[in-house]
């Protein structure tokens, strides 16, 4: 098999034998990304239109519950972002991180910071440690 990779992406047949690529290198993976990007993107007034309603959804099922929804909260940027956009929308939000063990100090003041800057509850679990038996 001759090695090809997508003219789009990092995406290559020596990765995946699977992938297939069109006449001008673009991967299947990018063409189905980029036709379900303009079924469900809008950045426009549209968008804004959608997100007001799905918005106004969520706080209607909300009303009479302490809470609107429910995140999980990593510390990353991906839910640090949406932890504040939230908190920018208006929802009451029930942040929930899992610590495994694994955090360090820093990314747990980081969570509480976040949840504190964004107005959020957080509740943290801590799981019971496995036992594995070989």
């Amino acid at each position: 098999m001759t090695y090809q990779r997508c003219t789009r992406c990092v995406m290559d047949n020596a990765a995946d034998p699977s992938i297939t690529f069109d006449s001008q290198g673009h991967c299947n993976y990018c063409t189905a990304a980029l036709e379900e990007g303009r079924r469900k993107y809008f950045p426009n007034e549209e968008g804004r239109r959608k997100l007001e309603a799905v918005l106004s959804a969520i706080k209607e099922h909300g009303k009479g519950k302490k809470y609107d929804c429910m995140m999980g909260i990593s510390g990353g940027l991906d839910s640090a972002y949406l932890a504040m956009l939230g908190s920018k929308w208006g929802l009451r939000t029930l942040a929930v991180h899992i610590d495994d063990g694994y955090d360090t100090e820093t990314s747990k003041a980081n969570i509480k910071n976040l949840c504190e800057a964004a107005k959020i509850d957080l509740k943290i679990i801590t799981p019971p440690p496995i036992s594995i038996i070989a």
